[in-house]
């Protein structure tokens, strides 16, 4: 496992155990970080990305975000409600 991969891991976990009641599953949570510093890039992603995906926690539940998830990788528009919950985390991580 590389040492960027390793780091992913350990933040995902960190966000689980440090989350609302009914965290997503590290699958989950590594899978959008990862993404997302990707997308992102620059020295404030992971933090950044970090911070995102725990506030869309506390709006969706897993199952409502891997459907939108698939949704997406699938060539359709979100929904306004992930449209929004990603609206939100932006605001409150910052950016």
């Amino acid at each position: 496992m590389t040492a960027a991969r390793m780091y992913l891991v350990v933040v995902a976990l960190a966000t689980i155990s440090c989350s609302k009641p009914k965290p997503y599953s590290a699958e989950v949570v590594t899978g959008f970080v990862a993404s997302c510093v990707a997308a992102a890039g620059g020295q404030q992603a992971m933090a950044l990305c970090s911070c995102m995906i725990e506030r869309i926690q506390e709006k969706i539940p897993e199952d409502e975000f891997r459907r939108m998830d698939t949704a997406s990788r699938l060539g359709k528009e979100p929904s306004d409600r992930m449209i929004d919950a990603i609206a939100a985390a932006r605001t409150a991580c910052g950016t």
